[in-house]
């Protein structure tokens, strides 16, 4: 693919996204428990998950999910199948076998393959930094890499905001956690690899003062746009009835009113991320009439 989009005079820029290895897991199994695709004596319990992932021979659409998933993703799996030149007809069999994720050899060879296909692996743990060195690789401003918070709208239920209807999972202890990630092999050699990579990007992005002033600022265009959409959420209390006001203060009253209303549906969590950022950008009612950008 990387010759052919070379074609038009400009290097296409390869990039993707990881987490540590533990958190995915445990995401993972928080998001889709209360889905059909999860067995009902596996949702919120960690020994019987254990039990089913440890006994897997092959991975399927919906183990994929659960087992070295983040691998599974950037190809692991259609790697090994051209490693071993395995034929067609045992395709769809072996490609998903969950035989050769001890093998650390293997894995090993497989990242270095990821070095020339991958440009940029960013770290969700360290996002804002990875979306520095993205603004630098793009060549477009901090501003477009700013973003929504997605999570902090949803979770944030100390301002009672919102809370989540899905029952909480809880933490798998000690033992469990060590049991995902010797489970979860190949995911945890690709985050060491993608760490050590990433890293080293962040150093060579700019001189210090400078990468970290950049930061800076582009933590300060997150917060304005999670200001906007959070502390309506608060700020909108205790309003006077209208028919209480002069006619001047009644016609405030209201645009502050349909502010909010603005506000409130632009913010709203369930939506798409491109939906929310969209709207932003056509409403401008966050801010005084400030227009937010986001890359997804």
């Amino acid at each position: 693919m990387r010759p052919y989009l070379t074609r038009g005079g400009r290097a296409p820029l390869f990039f993707s996204i990881v987490r540590d290895p533990l958190e995915q897991s445990i995401s993972s199994l928080s998001y889709y428990s209360h889905e059909a695709i999860v067995r009902p004596s596996q949702r919120r319990q960690w020994t019987p998950h254990l039990n089913w992932l440890q006994g897997l021979r092959a991975v399927g659409p919906v183990s994929s999910r659960f087992i070295n998933s983040m691998a599974h993703d950037l190809g692991w799996y259609d790697w090994v199948l051209a490693r071993h030149n395995i034929s067609h007809p045992q395709r769809g069999k072996i490609s998903k076998s969950t035989r050769f994720n001890d093998d650390d050899g293997l894995i090993a060879e497989w990242l270095t393959s990821l070095t020339g296909s991958l440009d940029l692996i960013m770290l969700q743990d360290a996002f804002d930094e990875s979306l520095v060195i993205l603004h630098h690789r793009l060549g477009v401003t901090l501003q477009d890499m700013a973003y929504l918070r997605h999570t902090h709208l949803q979770n944030d239920t100390a301002r009672g905001i919102h809370s989540s209807s899905r029952p909480v999972l809880p933490l798998p202890t000690s033992a469990q956690a060590s049991k995902l990630l010797e489970l979860n092999r190949v995911d945890v050699r690709l985050y060491a690899f993608a760490k050590r990579r990433f890293w080293q990007a962040w150093e060579n992005v700019a001189p210090v003062a400078a990468r970290e002033a950049e930061l800076a600022e582009l933590r300060r265009h997150v917060l304005r746009i999670d200001s906007a959409c959070v502390e309506l959420f608060t700020g909108f209390k205790g309003q006077p009835s209208l028919k209480r006001l002069s006619s001047t203060n009644r016609t405030a009253a209201r645009l502050r009113q349909q502010r909010e209303a603005a506000l409130r549906a632009i913010c709203t969590p369930e939506m798409r991320m491109d939906e929310i950022m969209y709207r932003l950008r056509e409403s401008k009612a966050c801010h005084g009439g400030d227009s937010f950008s986001s890359s997804t």
